[in-house]
């Protein structure tokens, strides 16, 4: 309501991945490689466990019929016990060529799969009950540079959009894992999907928009030199950080309409909610900007 502060808690590393809601309370996935559940209404912790591997969480846990599930920089998903923490299962695959330090993707859920990719290039889908193998495809092209998969898997229609880093963007027909369509680029972050348009930003500061359904580019623009996270959609505008301001862009063409926010820029992926939208800056400001 008013920016005040209700409690704080102190955890071993620094918080990356966005906190997840669980009934009464959330969950804080730490570079600590440490998996914390607290209160929400005042901060107290309920339990914290070690991550296997101990290695550092970049992306938000995902909560599904009882069970969590991460990733790690380890090259790892694991699954655990809603209500003590407890580790069910966890797989890792090895690290690409001398690659051993790198981002990570998210999980996306898909009926009893939990679907995610490795920095080989590989994206699996596990038995959200015990960890077995449902099926695997490689994205990594020739193999060689960098292949990893830190993106997001993204279901739209019949389809999952996933990003290999020196290959491009695709579409995965969710039955076959037969290429549907295909855009080539690099440093593809995971893309946003807004109706049937997937809008996708990259590394070297370009912002696509995509027909998800046939994968016709619709428009791509440099907007900036160089992009660290994706768009926020609203009903006209797309809404993106910048090392030089928060951007506001128009959906249909892309054409920069404002720039908002502080010297500083902005790194973090903004939060829109009821027509406002909440933006760290770089300069440790948070900022509550409404969206008309």
């Amino acid at each position: 309501h008013d920016g005040s502060e209700l409690w704080r808690f102190e955890t071993g590393g620094a918080n990356v991945a966005k906190p997840v809601a669980l009934d009464d309370d959330v969950l804080i996935a730490s570079t600590d490689g440490r998996l914390y559940r607290l209160n929400r209404r005042s901060g107290r912790e309920i339990w914290a466990v070690d991550v296997p591997g101990k290695a550092s969480v970049l992306e938000s846990p995902i909560v599904s019929d009882g069970k969590i599930f991460l990733t790690t920089m380890e090259n790892r998903v694991a699954a655990f016990d809603v209500a003590q923490g407890t580790v069910l299962w966890d797989r890792r695959r090895p690290h690409h060529g001398i690659f051993t330090i790198t981002g990570h993707a998210g999980l996306l859920i898909d009926d009893d799969a939990v679907i995610t990719g490795f920095n080989d290039g590989w994206l699996i889908a596990f038995a959200t009950s015990d960890g077995a193998t449902l099926w695997s495809t490689d994205l990594s092209g020739d193999g060689k540079g960098f292949v990893d998969i830190d993106t997001t898997p993204v279901a739209s229609g019949p389809n999952y959009i996933v990003s290999s880093y020196g290959v491009g963007l695709f579409a995965l027909n969710k039955e076959s894992q037969d290429v549907a369509w295909y855009v080539k680029g690099e440093g593809f972050r995971t893309p946003v999907l807004a109706g049937t348009t997937l809008y996708a930003s990259t590394s070297s500061g370009l912002l696509y928009a995509i027909d998800a359904r046939s994968g016709e580019v619709l428009w791509h623009k440099k907007v900036a030199k160089a992009l660290h996270a994706g768009p926020v959609p609203t009903r006209k505008y797309l809404l993106l950080p910048t090392s030089g301001g928060l951007l506001v862009i128009d959906r249909r063409q892309g054409t920069i309409l404002r720039r908002v926010g502080d010297s500083h820029g902005f790194t973090a992926r903004p939060l829109y909610v009821n027509g406002t939208l909440f933006a760290f800056s770089n300069s440790g400001r948070l900022y509550a900007l409404g969206i008309h």
